[in-house]
């Protein structure tokens, strides 16, 4: 049996309710009450899109059209929708369900040439702009999927999947390799420090929202099931 069955429908609600109305991030508030992050930030995700129906286990699993599968995975891999967009706006369960949709569909796309495998073996380990440019380009172009890139250049699905992300998003600049470049706190100027404590903002008050308009409605629930 797995841990989160020990929770049930109502215990996850109030956890992610209490979660939603304090000032802790997921990770510390999970570690708080001993359940793996994960496994909170699934409930919190199914809270927002589905309310309390979300933690209700249903009778039977729901099938779904191939058509609608390629239609979700072409709209998260080559129109930029974000995979909890992607889950708000069909109602599906959860993320992961998205995801095993790329992966089959990776797997079983086909394409022709593949480029040398030698030339590219140490990519894995260390890669440059323009190879990171060239693998998400390639992938944005429909030549590899995800996974076909990660084997023919030697890196990793995520890897890929991380660079076509960011490649979409702000262009060739965001492959630039940031690592250990990040801005200090005393770096940041007052405007830098002003968008973050903005963005912090508004996704508390965003937060905050749906949890007071999912609460109402559980407590709508509640009194129909006491009557």
């Amino acid at each position: 049996m797995s841990r989160a069955s020990k929770y049930s429908a109502k215990m996850k609600a109030d956890l992610v309710l209490e979660y939603l109305s304090s000032s802790e991030s997921q990770a510390k508030f999970s570690q708080a009450h001993n359940i793996p992050y994960g496994t909170f930030a699934t409930w919190v995700e199914k809270w927002q899109v589905h309310g309390v129906a979300g933690f209700i286990p249903k009778k039977f699993n729901t099938s779904y059209a191939t058509d609608l599968k390629h239609k979700i995975v072409t709209e998260h891999l080559f129109n930029g929708k974000t995979a909890l967009e992607l889950m708000t706006e069909y109602q599906l369960p959860s993320r992961a369900l998205i995801t095993s949709w790329v992966h089959q569909y990776n797997k079983d796309k086909t394409t022709g040439e593949k480029p040398s495998r030698k030339r590219d073996r140490n990519l894995a380990r260390k890669t440059t702009k323009s190879e990171r440019l060239k693998i998400a380009q390639q992938v944005i172009d429909g030549v590899y999927g995800y996974q076909e890139a990660a084997n023919a250049y030697d890196v990793t699905y995520q890897m890929v999947y991380g660079w076509v992300r960011k490649l979409k998003a702000g262009g060739p600049e965001a492959l630039e390799d940031r690592r250990g470049k990040a801005k200090e706190i005393s770096e940041q100027t007052a405007e830098d420090k002003l968008m973050q404590e903005n963005r912090e903002l508004k996704k508390r008050v965003r937060e905050l929202e749906v949890a007071e308009a999912l609460l109402k409605k559980l407590k709508e629930i509640q009194r129909r099931e006491n009557h």
